[in-house]
């Protein structure tokens, strides 16, 4: 099934990105009849190509230079003898005469900033095939915007949301390849006004088991929230980053959304849902992750005795949208290791299963203290794109016993950290995953599709 075809959704995006581009350049430039093409480089460089009464290619890039197009810098590519031919000179001439007369150049940085924007972008990150502590599923995300704004999303607010008809296309193409487990995600799905009708052709139609990823906000309306559930919805994971409202707003950067949320996953257990909290673990959290947990106990546990909080996933964060950010927010495994084990086995005292190694994780060894709540698994099951930017290429990680079932170490971490906090294993670990699993109700089981 890894060879899943879905309907393309980006290559026509960037298609009329660098189209709206090119037309802002020749406006800008001056340069109509003239042939352009127009290509990224690295670094938010673009590379020009003028054919007319000479050929000439440009170089576009941020900062200052010889001519500029507001804060766009346009030199000229190659040797010094490439300006000295006459047809290069007369377009240099005009282009100086142009620029000197103070050409606007902000509808042409914001075509090409769109356009750098969207070069980040794939198919995949709308909809894929994923491997989880679920099994194999479907991943269908309904776009990009969110009523947060956590500053250590790896999402690009600006970035399109697909047509309702392709989403609906994509699900129509998991359940004819036989997908029968599929996660709704966004941004924030629950933005999606299709977002019932959805989970019911999922559901209903297709007999999918379906799950969603929420921040929860919408769901503190017990009317919404049971039109899900009757829709057909499984469970839901609802992220949580902090205990503290005013923590959490600086994490969110979204002021007053921490009671939305708390009351949201009130809404969820009161109506029998099969809830897992996520939290991101950084520099800004790790010290109250213990307060985290034991807040999780006494509000989603001790006030829901007949449908508590299933499990917790404490995640290490991937690459920030705002790379530049991360070096500064990551937390040391030596520092953030002994935390989340504090948070762990308190949630494990009240029942609560952890999901704390998988590929939004933890390297095994950082979780010392608390093995035995871990899931083991074969390195291979974890899903190849969460771990395309994880290695365990480490003099740490050589000649560890645990090497075939950890998930290993991210690359941003790696780069500001190196193998501060990782200490191998002598002997292979074993833990109580399955016993804790079978531990559960059968319909929670069956709800969350977890193995043993």
């Amino acid at each position: 099934m890894s060879d899943l075809a879905l309907t393309p959704f980006v290559p026509k995006l960037l298609e009329q990105a660098q189209e709206a581009a090119r037309t802002a350049l020749i406006e800008a430039l001056g340069v109509d009849g003239w042939g352009v093409d127009l290509e990224r480089g690295e670094a938010r460089h673009r590379r020009v190509s003028l054919s007319g009464p000479a050929d000439v290619k440009l170089a576009l890039r941020p900062g200052a230079g010889v001519w500029t197009i507001g804060g766009l810098a346009v030199t000229v590519s190659g040797d010094r003898a490439v300006a000295r031919q006459p047809g290069v000179k007369e377009l240099l001439r005009h282009l100086g005469g142009r620029l000197d007369a103070g050409v606007d150049g902000r509808e042409l940085e914001a075509a090409l900033e769109h356009w750098d924007s969207l070069a980040r972008l794939d198919d995949t990150f709308y909809a894929r095939l994923e491997r989880s502590t679920n099994g194999v599923s479907g991943m269908l995300l309904t776009g990009f915007g969110c009523n947060q704004d956590c500053h250590f999303c790896w999402q690009g607010r600006s970035w399109p949301d697909p047509p309702e008809e392709t989403v609906f296309a994509w699900l129509e193409q998991m359940a004819a390849a036989g997908l029968t487990r599929i996660t709704i995600s966004g941004g924030e799905p629950t933005m999606a006004r299709y977002l019932p009708r959805l989970v019911e052709r999922a559901a209903r139609t297709h007999g999918m088991a379906v799950h969603l990823n929420t921040n929860a906000i919408r769901f503190r309306n017990r009317r919404y929230c049971r039109e899900l559930l009757d829709a057909g919805l499984s469970s839901v994971l609802v992220s949580l980053h902090a205990a503290d409202p005013g923590l959490s707003d600086q994490l969110t950067r979204a002021p007053k959304t921490h009671g939305g949320t708390v009351a949201g996953i009130h809404s969820l257990l009161a109506e029998g849902a099969a809830v897992i909290l996520n939290c991101v673990v950084e520099r800004d959290n790790v010290e109250q992750l213990p307060a985290h947990a034991a807040f999780l106990v006494d509000e989603f546990v001790s006030q829901h005795p007949d449908n508590p909080l299933t499990a917790v996933n404490y995640s290490q964060p991937g690459p920030y949208f705002d790379r530049g950010a991360y070096p500064d927010h990551i937390a040391p495994l030596d520092v953030a290791g002994p935390k989340v084990v504090e948070a762990a086995n308190r949630l494990d005292e009240a029942g609560v299963l952890l999901l704390l190694a998988g590929t939004c994780g933890f390297p095994a060894c950082a979780i010392r203290g608390a093995e035995h709540l871990l899931q083991w698994r074969d390195r291979e099951d974890l899903d190849e794109r969460e771990l395309s930017e994880r290695s365990l290429e480490l003099e740490a990680c050589r000649d560890c016993a645990a090497r075939d079932q950890c998930v290993g170490v991210r690359a941003g971490y790696r780069e500001r950290w190196g193998e501060r906090g990782l200490s191998p294993y002598a002997e292979p670990i074993t833990g109580a995953w399955a016993e804790r699993v079978a531990a559960l109700p059968e319909s929670k089981r069956a709800l969350l599709g977890l193995v043993g």
